[in-house]
């Protein structure tokens, strides 16, 4: 299995990188009321595997093409009187394979770091007869709030290379179940949580990332924190364990832990969110686990150079040609950051697009699988007004 061996790689690129380290503190990190999207950027293991083998500690992501993917989030100054001077925000959170519940969560900075202090759920009502076959069956959520006995450290100040903290919390995630088929009408449903969460700085350097506006961001100074948090999820029913058999109706077990995820952080000063950040699922940072990375497109000043997405686009290779399986890679000189993509017949007849993804500007992967036998051209026409074509054949 191909391990993500950040801490090797990025001990070795801090050591030829001239200048110090970034230091965080309240000084110039903090929370503030504002929004922040992050968008999701079209990589995958292998991009990040070449980046990773840079003989200098400069990460450019600016060259990647943002998705479709975002999430917006609104950072307001709280106004629950259970928690004064704190920024709360307002989020949608995963509560089981099948249910996705609203949750409210607040945080606060201090001398010694940034921290989420409590969080809390309104009163919420979720049919659930799609997955238990009646549609009177409900999963209701309680209105319950939670103050954390220690609270949750996102980030320990002073913050700087070697830096290393760690937090956890047990929480009761109160609901109510009617479902018939189990002869329960409102019975008491509890999910106990347990996190703990291990963050340590393990590099530093220099970021880049795309805008979307199309232009590379400037480059920013980063701190790089690996952080591993570690759930487990137990259930009752009643005040007893919950039954199996209902636990498999929501594709859930006893002390699960698949929740738990490893993530890499690039901070920059003066925001609350990383400015990039690369998920993992489980706790071992794995190129096969990998997950997404999302960056932070607030607050960013273009750095005034070309991108070097803008070049002219130009077919280098296709391949396989001809092709027998069910995708064919067009592999692109420059770089195509948008525009139109089509596909013709050997008639010159303009045809339905099969599915396709982009991986990075410079390569394009299309699903062929339901092409017939023939000639096809796949014609891409981006924004700047660079056209190519790339011919290809398809045998069955």
């Amino acid at each position: 299995m191909k391990k993500l061996l950040l801490l090797v790689f990025l001990s070795v690129t801090t050591a030829l990188h001239a200048q110090q380290p970034p230091v965080f503190d309240k000084t110039n990190t903090s929370f503030v009321a504002d929004q922040q999207v992050t968008v999701g950027v079209e990589m995958n293991s292998n991009n990040w595997n070449s980046l990773l083998e840079s003989t200098v500690p400069i990460w450019d992501l600016s060259q990647f093409m943002l998705t479709s993917n975002f999430r917006s989030y609104d950072f307001v100054n709280s106004t629950n009187p259970l928690y004064p001077n704190t920024i709360s925000i307002e989020f949608s959170e995963q509560s089981t394979p099948t249910t996705v519940v609203d949750r409210t969560s607040y945080y606060k900075a201090d001398d010694t770091g940034m921290h989420e202090v409590a969080t809390s759920f309104s009163e919420q009502r979720y049919p659930i007869g799609q997955f238990t076959g009646n549609v009177m069956d409900t999963f209701y959520l309680l209105n319950q709030q939670y103050e954390y006995v220690t609270p949750r450290t996102i980030m320990k100040f002073p913050c700087t290379m070697n830096s290393a903290w760690g937090s956890g919390y047990s929480l009761d995630f109160n609901t109510e179940m009617t479902i018939t088929n189990f002869g329960l009408n409102r019975a008491p449903f509890v999910r106990n949580t347990v996190v703990a969460q291990y963050d340590s700085v393990i590099g530093w350097g220099q970021m880049r990332i795309p805008m979307a506006d199309g232009k590379r961001s400037a480059s920013y100074p980063v701190l790089v924190v690996s952080r591993s948090t570690i759930v487990r999820h137990l259930y009752t029913l009643n005040g007893q364990p919950a039954p199996p058999t209902l636990l498999g109706a929501f594709e859930l077990t006893q002390n699960d832990s698949s929740a738990s995820t490893s993530s890499l952080l690039f901070w920059r000063a003066a925001q609350q969110t990383p400015l990039v950040h690369v998920s993992f699922s489980g706790i071992s940072m794995e190129l096969d686990k990998y997950i997404s990375t999302m960056v932070d497109t607030k607050n960013l000043t273009a750095d005034g150079a070309t991108s070097v997405r803008e070049s002219a686009i130009t077919v280098a290779n296709v391949s396989p040609n001809p092709v027998t399986g069910a995708h064919v890679t067009v592999n692109i000189e420059g770089h195509f950051t948008g525009g139109e993509i089509a596909l013709y017949n050997a008639y010159g007849q303009r045809i339905e697009l099969p599915p396709f993804f982009m991986i990075g500007t410079q390569q394009l992967t299309l699903n062929v699988e339901d092409l017939s036998t023939g000639a096809y051209t796949l014609h891409l026409s981006d924004n700047s007004g660079s056209m190519m074509s790339a011919p290809f054949v398809v045998v069955r």
